[in-house]
């Protein structure tokens, strides 16, 4: 399965209603742990962290079906982290349970009330559905090398987004400092446009309003860190919205698909 068709998942959800036939939903928010976001997710954030996993809403969730809806799978899907499959047992769950109505509109608020991915929840999801990674690792704990050269990027190949760029010029590479900056993977290599060093397509769950997307980047420039990696300056803005400076001076290094 491509990472186009990863996103596709997400946005074509068929689920078992409670008195048998399929329900359709979508999700497509951009939500990260910690944040303030969806207003459902919000409230089942604040019980988790207080260890009151089986209170409320979700302890009437997990109630309907032990073997399919750990604690450890909804805490997964509450904190942005959940695959397509995660959340398509979750809402099945909800609408046995009768915590949704069993209709399109109800099961549809309730994926934009309560349900997003954040940008590595994506990413992970999407190797760990393939079965390139466990349940508890992180693609970036397997990546080797880079690609220094655009002509060598491959489908699957990881994008890391360095955080910032400092006044000085310097890069900041996010990987040797542990703080995500940004993740996603290539749907499709570059394919020269006559302007930079070709476009490529690359999906993610991004935030600004954008979510779990496939988009089409443009590289413009190949750069080096002090430590010789090859980095990226990628122009990140999309048809529709306002082009900042924040859009078109994005540096990311790519990996291997391992």
């Amino acid at each position: 399965m491509n990472p186009s068709d990863f996103v596709k998942c997400y946005h074509g959800l068929t689920v078992t209603g409670r008195l048998g036939g399929t329900r359709t939903a979508q999700v497509y928010r951009y939500f990260m742990w910690g944040t303030k976001g969806l207003k459902k997710a919000d409230e089942i954030k604040a019980k988790l962290e207080k260890d009151t996993l089986r209170e409320g809403e979700v302890k009437r969730l997990a109630s309907v079906a032990q073997a399919s809806l750990k604690d450890g799978l909804i805490r997964r899907i509450f904190e942005g982290k959940g695959s397509p499959s995660d959340i398509k047992t979750l809402l099945e769950a909800a609408l046995i349970s009768e915590e949704v109505p069993d209709d399109t509109d109800s099961l549809q608020a309730f994926c934009d009330e309560s349900i997003g991915v954040d940008c590595s929840g994506f990413v992970n999801a999407y190797f760990r559905t393939m079965n390139w990674i466990g349940e508890s690792q992180s693609i970036l704990d397997l990546v080797r090398g880079q690609r220094k050269d655009p002509t060598r990027i491959q489908p699957r190949d990881v994008l890391y987004w360095y955080s910032k760029v400092s006044e000085t010029g310097k890069l900041l590479p996010t990987p040797d400092t542990g703080k995500v900056g940004h993740i996603a993977v290539v749907d499709s290599p570059p394919v020269s446009t006559g302007d930079g060093l070709g476009t490529m397509t690359v999906c993610e769950s991004r935030g600004g309003g954008i979510g779990i997307s496939t988009n089409q980047y443009s590289i413009k420039e190949l750069l080096k860190d002090d430590d010789d990696h090859v980095i990226y300056r990628i122009d990140c803005s999309l048809k529709g919205l306002t082009k900042s400076k924040t859009d078109r001076d994005n540096y990311v290094r790519v990996y291997p698909c391992p």
